[in-house]
């Protein structure tokens, strides 16, 4: 009964290995229990010719493999949603300790963290010096000695919620794109909370006590806003322009544009590669209009190959009218597993480039000056939190920017845009994030819909614009939520104690009484980083977003917490949150007991979960020997052997007694 359609191993119970497969000959396959559509699980022996096994699979689960296919979106109708930054909302959380990093308090820092520790003696502080040089290097070292902190923080302070707070002296505001590599923070570590303070360098020493007190504070709103239904092209005939990042998707796409848009546009491209076969269908396409593309090979972060190419466009066409910085680089990787180096390759295009672009053209009148950022600067993503840091560091820039041009010492509509994922773009994910996204109502944006926004993010007159496509109210709603990081977030004036207490006293505290569902749901919100809220019972989990990683963490996360030997094949057999709690209460309602009130089992047989079992509410002392309590009982599992035990009871001299 075995379907034929192609399959991938997922799961494995066990594997006897009794001799080598040289000689393997016959191939027994069995199935075990009763297929279903989902799960068909087998044993299959390798066999020489005699019949001797020489390798045995118990239990495999193969999963029917599912192609990537473009229309996994279609049943969700796509609008890209513009937001600018707002007002910074207040929220309350609690923490059970307090770190603190005085960043570029080089000078004064002895004298500061002496003020610190008598004002606020439960606040570790520490400096973190980032030096005097050059804007990128100082954001550099900066970003550095950050992930640093946060990896240390994560390491030493595991199931421990910790309020890390960074304060940054300095008189450069670019330093303080810091907020989207805290977020990331957030995001791969919920228990580290994580609020950046920003100080003018002549008021930092008297004002770290007060930026200290956690009372005021929030999060960075970003506010939806209206586009023009009229924009004009920013585009003109016989322009030169100048994009960075090669020829990656968004070059090509934006290059494209222009050259359909207006007549005799000479484009320049910098890149660090080799050109590929892209560049001479561009040229095609520019010669058809009196145009050019040119290509030249370098390193935007190196300043000397920008200033070169800047001179060898005027010498060539006497001005220069745009400059489109679009050059990153991507090497994602855990906070904790960040490098130094890393982070200097990750910032070179996007830090060094942007001030190396200006700094080339700062003579220039240009008519644009536009940065290409990532959501990830705002929002922060898992896995980026460098990348995030160097696109914030370019939606401060834009802002720096556009204050000199009002000043008249730069010339050039600047912005900043904070790109979504393009469906046509250079950088691409698989099929188990794009799940992922599509179930908080993210959708890759489509090319043509890119382009329109282009031009009504100029359109706006704001310096930095942060663009979404997808789901427009399930977006809004997720980009209001504070649990993507914080911006001076506010906490309770009090640390709550710690945290790490006995399950069991979930019992009597009225305030923590939870139902199954709402553990269950937690733990699959925390895998898909979503609102247990928006986690419907009838919905099927793969549909939120799970893939066979995924489920396979859910069922160890399970496994650890509650005892349990669940294997991740169950996610197949129960597809719903609702028949997968109703299996969990027919099969371990124990295991669950002590963390539910018997009013609060959403469900579980009143038979299941004898009072006679419930465990001691806090506080009762329980005789063994005295018959008024009868001892719990717990099925052993088969093939466990207990080879020795010890300890310590209150009112026992020893184990036995």
């Amino acid at each position: 009964s075995l379907t034929k359609e192609p399959k991938v191993p997922f799961a494995l119970e066990a594997l006897e290995i009794y001799g080598g497969l040289h000689n393997v000959s016959v191939v027994l396959i069995r199935e075990v229990g009763s297929p279903t559509a989902r799960v068909q699980k087998v044993d299959i022996d390798l066999c020489d010719a005699s019949g001797r096994v020489s390798v045995r699979f118990k239990g495999l689960t193969p999963r029917l493999y599912e192609a990537e296919s473009s229309a996994v979106d279609a049943d969700i109708a796509g609008e890209a949603v513009f937001l600018s930054p707002s007002t910074v909302s207040s929220c309350s959380t609690s923490w059970t300790s307090r770190r603190g990093v005085l960043c570029g308090f080089e000078d004064t820092g002895a004298a500061v963290l002496s003020s610190i520790s008598e004002a606020y003696p439960d606040v570790a502080c520490e400096l973190l010096a980032f030096g005097d040089g050059p804007s990128d290097a100082q954001y550099s070292s900066l970003v550095i000695g950050i992930v640093g902190h946060l990896r240390l923080l994560a390491e030493r302070h595991i199931g421990e919620t910790v309020l890390a707070q960074f304060v940054v002296r300095c008189d450069d505001s670019l330093l303080t794109g810091l907020s989207g590599l805290l977020r990331t923070a957030r995001l791969e570590h919920p228990n580290l909370l994580t609020e950046l303070i920003c100080l003018d360098a002549d008021e930092a020493d008297t004002g770290v006590l007060s930026a200290l007190d956690a009372s005021p504070g929030g999060w960075q709103d970003f506010e939806p806003f209206s586009i023009s239904s009229e924009v004009d092209c920013v585009w003109r005939s016989g322009g030169v322009y100048l994009i960075t990042g090669g020829l990656g998707g968004l070059v090509v796409i934006f290059a494209r544009d222009i050259l359909s848009r207006v007549e005799g546009a000479h484009l320049y491209l910098l890149g660090r590669s080799e050109a590929s076969s892209s560049l001479s269908a561009l040229q095609s396409e520019a010669g058809l209009s009196g145009g050019s593309v040119t290509y030249v090979r370098g390193d935007v972060s190196d300043a000397g190959f920008v200033d070169a190419c800047v001179r060898q466009i005027e010498d060539t066409h006497g001005s220069l009218h745009g400059v489109l910085h679009a050059a990153g680089q991507i090497s994602d990787s855990f906070l904790i597993n960040t490098s130094s180096d890393q982070v200097e390759a990750i910032l070179a295009p996007k830090v060094s480039g942007v001030l190396n672009l200006d700094s080339a053209t700062a003579h220039l009148c240009l008519d644009v000056f536009v940065l290409f950022g990532s959501a990830a600067g705002v929002l922060g993503n898992i896995g980026q939190c460098v990348y995030a840091a160097g696109n914030g560091y370019l939606d401060r820039f834009a802002v720096w920017r556009s204050g000199e041009v009002s000043s008249g010492r730069r010339f050039g509509r600047t912005i900043s845009i904070d790109w979504p994922l393009w469906s046509d773009g250079g950088m691409q994910v698989d099929g188990a994030v794009r799940q992922r996204m599509r179930s908080a109502g993210v959708l890759p944006m489509p090319t043509e819909v890119g382009l329109e926004a282009f031009d009504a993010a100029m359109a706006s007159g704001r310096s930095q614009v942060l663009i979404l496509y997808g789901d427009k109210d399930r977006l809004l709603a997720e980009a209001g939520q504070p649990s993507v990081g914080e911006i001076r977030e506010q906490v309770q004036s009090q640390p709550i104690q710690d945290q790490q207490s006995d399950p069991i006293q979930k019992i009597d505290d009225t305030d923590n009484v939870v139902s199954l569902k709402d553990l269950i749901s937690k733990d699959i919100g925390g895998i898909l980083k979503i609102s247990p809220n928006k986690i419907h019972p009838l919905v099927e989990l793969s549909s939120l977003g799970f893939d066979s990683v995924t489920f396979v963490a859910l069922a160890e996360n399970l496994n650890r917490e509650y005892g349990l030997d669940l294997a991740p094949t169950v996610f197949f057999e129960y597809p719903t949150l609702k028949s997968f709690l109703s299996f969990l209460e027919q099969k371990f309602a124990l295991a669950f007991a002590p963390y539910l009130r018997q009013t609060e089992t959403s469900g579980v047989p009143s038979q299941a979960i004898n009072s006679e079992l419930k465990p001691p509410s806090i506080g009762t002392r329980v005789s063994l020997s005295s018959g008024r309590e009868k001892p719990v009982q717990f099925d052993i599992p088969k093939g466990i052997a207990i080879v020795g035990i010890s300890g310590h009871f209150p009112g026992a001299r020893d184990v036995s007694s």
